[in-house]
């Protein structure tokens, strides 16, 4: 099974998860998983340049685990198991719009605290959570696919 993975954000940085696989910074990968392909057992190609002429296949491991993920916006914070994600739209007037969304992320349908959402961000290879939840800024409903015996 391919996991292709991006060389850069849809903001432009590097996102370097190559390197945090191969330093074992990056631990898992979140995936939606609408046919219920990911399973325990299965040999993941980690890859870049997928269906490209630049495809490179950097490394091969096992699937350990997969558990189920959720991220949801949510109207009330609970500071315990909420999360704040402030965002700025930078007009080309010069000025800037600035609000705040509310997110819960739920894994095997617990959901997490503050203190795990840190730790889920770093373990899928972003340096912020500021980062995790540019990415994932919206609903959103996967998979986590462990190469670790790592689990939430």
């Amino acid at each position: 099974m391919i996991l292709n993975f991006s060389k850069k954000f849809p903001w432009g940085e590097n996102t370097d998860f190559v390197d945090k696989i191969d330093d074992k910074i990056k631990v898992h990968s979140i995936r939606e998983d609408k046919s219920d392909r990911w399973k325990p057992g299965k040999l993941i190609h980690l890859t870049t340049g997928s269906r490209t002429k630049y495809y490179d296949c950097f490394n091969e491991l096992d699937c350990i685990s997969v558990q189920s993920i959720e991220i949801k916006e949510i109207d009330e914070f609970d500071s315990k198991h909420g999360w704040i994600h402030r965002v700025q739209i930078k007009h080309k007037a010069g000025w800037v719009d600035e609000f705040v969304r509310v997110f819960n992320v739920i894994v095997d349908g617990r959901i997490l605290c503050t203190s795990e959402i840190v730790k889920l961000a770093r373990n899928d290879g972003f340096d912020s959570t500021h980062d995790f939840f540019r990415w994932f800024n919206g609903n959103y409903t996967g998979k986590i696919i462990h190469w670790t015996d790592l689990r939430y």
